[in-house]
């Protein structure tokens, strides 16, 4: 079964701080590596996950889950400088387990999303969660919101009226999966709130925004669940569908990236069949399919992130060999280029932030390949520059 990208590697991330410098390579001139980091919050947390980020003048703010292997653990913050040193990071101990999966500045505020937990391996007992941070990361106030039946908050979207849209999922009585969103102003009144397609089984992985127009993607299980497709939803701003669109054929698809263009959206991610591999769909903004390409060739395992680069388009992701990959393709979806970076460990991107024009920072985890069976996962985070 195919569960939301940030929340299904349910492990966890806090901070000592041990620094590697080790030796990665680009495998030829596209990329280069500018710095890349790994950090331990506290030595007693074995898992250290990286899940979202955004970038601030003075360099970046991270946040995840700190814990153990066991399903405990809570939300970490962590500042560092734009070359990735460490200037500050906090750990949120609460009564029950919270992984954060998203974060959002707000009125010289950060708005933290995820959830709450009795357990975070078996989802029990879970609840959406806000928590509100000044910019030294003191914690301001907090929020779980009220939904029927186990619930996640998967991303957190300003629109351009300067609102904030929450996404995430509900799992009902019947293990049915069913898509919500939630728009609330900056005092964080909630203006509307909508849960979706309660008799169908479908998983939100990413929301973007396009003007004040909301677009999800995830996956649309079918009755038997041995087939998904992927899916991308456009909603006006006031949180009623406009079009649905889905793509996929035997196998299980997820929109795992969602790309707006200026007259079209491009959605990637993952295909799990008897030929895995990655898949980007390109739609005209009315909805109308334009194209779609399979990549089954390139041994790629996930799509985190697309990005516009000279007219053409960057896939960044996962390969089967547990390696970050960057991949360019042209507005038809053929493929430019591919790099793999390597650094003889285990990599997980969980997002990826462009930070200029031709800058972009992967956060996530990294794992000695010989620690794999004994959860000692490290917060990741490598500074790339791409020169076409």
């Amino acid at each position: 079964m195919i569960v939301l990208k940030k929340v299904s590697i349910l492990v966890f991330s806090f901070i000592l701080i041990i620094v590697y410098a080790y030796n990665a390579y680009a495998q030829n001139n596209n990329i280069t590596i500018e710095w890349q980091k790994e950090y331990q919050l506290e030595t007693d947390r074995a898992v250290n996950i990286a899940y979202d980020a955004i970038v601030l003048d003075d360099g970046y703010l991270i946040t995840g889950i700190s814990g153990s292997e066991n399903g405990k653990g809570n939300i970490f913050l962590l500042k560092v400088n734009q070359t990735g040193e460490k200037l500050w990071s906090n750990l949120y101990n609460a009564k029950k387990n919270q992984i954060a999966t998203s974060i959002i500045s707000n009125n010289n505020q950060y708005i933290v999303g995820g959830f709450t937990s009795d357990n975070l391996l078996i989802n029990k007992e879970s609840q959406s969660y806000l928590m509100m941070v000044d910019d030294s990361g003191n914690k301001v106030s907090e929020k779980t919101i009220n939904l029927k039946n186990n619930n996640f908050i998967v991303d957190l979207k300003k629109t351009e009226d300067n609102n904030l849209i929450i996404g995430g999922y509900t799992i009902n009585d019947k293990k049915f999966f069913n898509p919500y969103l939630i728009k609330i102003d900056p005092h964080k009144n909630i203006i509307w709130k909508k849960l979706y397609n309660q008799n169908k089984n479908r998983i939100l992985n990413k929301i973007a925004i396009d003007k004040n127009n909301i677009l999800i993607g995830g996956s649309l299980f079918s009755i038997n669940n041995k087939n998904t497709k992927a899916y991308l939803i456009k909603f006006d701003k006031t949180g009623e569908k406009i079009f649905e669109k889905s793509y996929g054929n035997k196998g299980i698809y997820a929109t795992t990236a969602i790309l707006k263009d200026i007259d079209s959206y491009i959605i990637g991610g993952d295909i799990m069949s008897k030929k895995a591999g990655v898949f980007i769909s390109k739609f005209s903004k009315t909805g109308k399919h334009i194209w779609s390409r399979n990549y089954y060739n390139e041994e790629l395992n996930t799509i985190n992130n697309i990005y516009k680069l000279n007219n053409n388009y960057i896939t960044i992701g996962q390969n089967k060999n547990n390696n970050i990959y960057i991949m360019g393709i042209n507005q038809n979806g053929t493929k430019l280029w591919k790099e793999i970076i390597n650094n003889n460990k285990v990599q997980m991107p969980m997002n990826v932030l462009k930070t200029s024009e031709t800058s972009y920072l992967i956060i996530g985890y990294s794992q000695n390949r010989s620690d794999q069976l004994n959860y000692k996962i490290n917060i990741y985070l490598l500074k790339i520059d791409i020169s076409l």
